[in-house]
């Protein structure tokens, strides 16, 4: 499946994108596939990844997320039409690390997107696509390290998202390859579906589907993995 032929149903033109993790893996495979479409910034943690954002046809704005408070949140997302949200330590660097970018910097950017919508109402704030995973509600874990981190973390996220008024969908996949996107199967979001694949190239097209429709679908989640289902179809 091409870039092209998962957009189908596409409304807006010129979306102005931030994608939050804009050096991670998901990222680094959908924005070249994206950048003709949409006008993409690419949120950097390292200076050294701006060249790559650049070749890769994005804007790159290199932040620390865990340095960001909520009000600079607000100024920074300000002018986007989306927000996404795939940034994530995933406990790689240890429990302290991975609860202040998964847990806290999402928080911060969450009460800044608040922000923005109190000052320019829900129909021209930002909508926010978070990228989390499936079971993320209910999973649990008997590791008292960096992966029950990122359990807590993702899971306090999500909740405080379904406690929002924010037009946002979070996303929810299974397991993340590096395998071809050939479809998408769309579930529900249960733990017991946890052990499917997900192709990371599947993630980025399901995201910049989204993106790209003048609204989000009216639901919390959407929960996939690999499947034969055009992508337009979610």
């Amino acid at each position: 499946m091409t870039a092209t032929q998962s957009q189908e149903n596409v409304t807006a033109t010129n979306t102005r994108v931030l994608v939050i993790g804009g050096s991670g893996k998901v990222a680094s495979i959908a924005i070249p596939q994206y950048a003709n479409d949409y006008e993409i910034t690419a949120m950097l943690r390292r200076e050294e990844k701006a060249e790559e954002a650049r070749e890769n046809g994005a804007t790159p704005l290199v932040q620390d997320v865990t340095t960001v408070s909520a009000d600079q949140w607000a100024a920074l997302v300000h002018d986007f039409d989306v927000v996404v949200w795939t940034a994530g330590n995933g406990g790689r660097a240890g429990a302290d690390v991975t609860y202040a970018v998964d847990r806290d910097a999402a928080l911060e950017c969450i009460k800044g997107l608040e922000k923005v919508q109190d000052e320019v109402g829900k129909d021209r704030a930002p909508r926010l696509i978070m990228v989390s995973y499936m079971g993320s509600l209910d999973n649990e874990t008997d590791d008292q390290g960096a992966w029950l981190a990122y359990v807590e973390s993702k899971k306090t996220v999500d909740k405080r998202l379904l406690d929002s008024d924010l037009n946002y969908i979070i996303l929810a996949p299974t397991l993340l390859t590096l395998d071809p996107a050939q479809g998408i199967a769309v579930t529900e979001n249960t733990p017991e579906k946890a052990g499917e694949k997900t192709s990371r190239e599947l993630v980025g097209q399901v995201i910049f589907e989204l993106a790209g429709r003048a609204e989000l679908p009216n639901q919390d989640f959407i929960a996939f993995h690999d499947g034969n289902d055009p992508v337009s179809t979610i």
